[in-house]
């Protein structure tokens, strides 16, 4: 995954391609053919949520696709939702209320609106969109999110990128294999109809067969692509978690990377 370097992210404030170019090539070296670029709007996580894409984004994002594709790497693109983040239990918690669909001050509006911008900078140069990251279902609640409330969100959103781009290929947010269920809720709801891929958050290798299989006894008409959303639950014992106490297994350096390389070679 590929997060920007200009803007808050950058130490000045300004693109550097140079940066971009270094991480790049080397990439490509190691034998990568294949990144998400990881976008959202200015200050997501905050009420100062800011859906311009700066010309500063613009150069900067130009750019990395130009390196890209000097490189031989194609592109997808995860985006995040309009979110708020509480830190009051000691670490992060998002609550996507402000992107809900039956929130009637929800900001998906000015949020599709972005989405259109980005899609377009990049139209041609994309694989494929995947919309959102591991939203917790809360069924029976209010502000909960489940099938019906994602679909209702997602065909809108669908829409939208259809009308920048008709052939962008776009996948639902990324689950983890601990939430599988809700990929098959999704496609129980009809999610094949609007959908062309699913994504996952993935650590276990030996679990794929098995998703694949699911894919195609819930997805019989269409065949859908499988996407990986990144490795990183497939931890290394060096570094602190949050929270600090999940249920993951930690690696060395070593197994670490014979882990992440036996879960994306199966793939």
């Amino acid at each position: 995954m590929y997060y920007r370097m200009w803007g808050s992210d950058s130490p000045d404030g300004k693109p550097h391609p140079e940066w971009q170019e270094v991480l790049i090539k080397d990439w490509a070296e190691l034998g990568m053919t294949r990144l998400h670029f990881y976008a959202y709007p200015e200050a997501n996580g905050s009420s100062n949520r800011d859906y311009t894409i700066t010309d500063t984004a613009r150069a900067g994002i130009a750019s990395f696709m130009r390196t890209c594709q000097e490189n031989g790497i194609k592109l997808g693109l995860r985006v995040d939702l309009p979110v708020n983040v509480d830190h009051s239990s000691g670490r992060s918690v998002p609550d996507y209320w402000v992107a809900h669909p039956n929130n009637p001050d929800n900001e998906l509006k000015p949020w599709f609106g972005w989405l259109s911008e980005m899609v377009t900078l990049m139209k041609g140069r994309l694989d494929y969109l995947i919309l959102g990251d591991e939203i917790e279902w809360k069924p029976g609640t209010p502000k909960g999110w489940n099938a019906e409330v994602y679909m209702k969100f997602f065909t809108q959103a669908a829409e939208a990128v259809h009308r920048a781009d008709p052939a962008l290929k776009i996948s639902m947010y990324s689950t983890s294999p601990l939430r599988w269920r809700e990929v098959l809720g999704l496609l129980d709801a009809g999610y094949a109809k609007y959908g062309d891929a699913v994504a996952i958050n993935h650590y276990d290798y030996k679990a794929i067969k098995r998703f694949k299989e699911d894919l195609k006894q819930h997805s019989p008409e269409k065949k859908l692509l499988f996407l990986s959303n990144g490795v990183g639950y497939i931890a290394c014992d060096t570094i602190e978690r949050n929270p600090p106490k999940d249920s993951y297994h930690r690696y060395n350096d070593q197994d670490q990377a014979a882990m992440i390389a036996r879960t994306m070679y199966t793939w």
